[in-house]
């Protein structure tokens, strides 16, 4: 059940955050010179484990693989593409760029959780608690990235190299947290009894 409440809170923040960029664009009266629209996809992988070093190993197999080839617990993987619609193509009347901004979170999810003990079933709460807050930084950068572009004059080529920096900077954040580990993302082990 509880799982189930933090996948609605990470639903409800990313549709208030695509609400809050329409909104915002409309505000500015943008929304004539760009046309903008964006896709967000969750995804859940399973996980099982008895034990802390158990569900961080089926984590570590099973997670998503993101850049440079390596597995994660939890991933955002978001693109931003700049263009012209077909449309606009073939009447050729007007400037107007398509900007589509898609977001994908992946997320683990522990079927058997409740067959486990109160402190592990705990620390997996605050583990999937921290790392919803974490990745939701990241679909706040890929808002921000939008909303940048948005922004910013200039032809298809330059804005490709905005979002590029923009991308970087996303990068950067999980080099300055590790991943989400100074945030909290990450299963206690067990203590060690003598």
């Amino acid at each position: 059940m509880a799982l189930l409440l933090k996948v609605i809170y990470i639903c409800t923040t990313l549709v208030v955050f695509g609400l809050y960029l329409v909104s915002d664009l409309e505000a500015q009266g943008q929304s004539s010179r760009i046309a903008y629209s964006h896709k967000v996809r969750l995804s859940y992988y399973p996980v099982e484990g008895k034990n802390s070093s158990e569900l961080k190993q089926s984590m570590l197999e099973r997670g998503p693989i993101g850049h440079q080839k390596k597995r994660f617990f939890a991933y955002t993987l978001w693109h931003l593409r700049i263009g012209r619609s077909r449309w606009q193509k073939l009447a050729k009347l007007t400037k107007q760029s398509d900007l589509l901004c898609r977001i994908s979170v992946h997320l683990p999810y522990w079927p058997a959780q409740k067959e486990s003990s109160a402190e592990l079933s705990k620390q997996w709460e605050h583990l999937i608690k921290n790392m919803i807050a974490h990745e939701s930084n990241h679909v706040r950068n890929a808002v921000r990235a939008c909303r940048t572009l948005l922004g910013t004059k200039g032809s298809a080529a330059y804005l490709a190299v905005v979002a590029r920096r923009l991308k970087l900077r996303d990068q950067s954040y999980d080099l300055r947290t590790r991943h989400g580990v100074l945030e909290g993302v990450f299963l206690e082990e067990p203590q060690k009894t003598k």
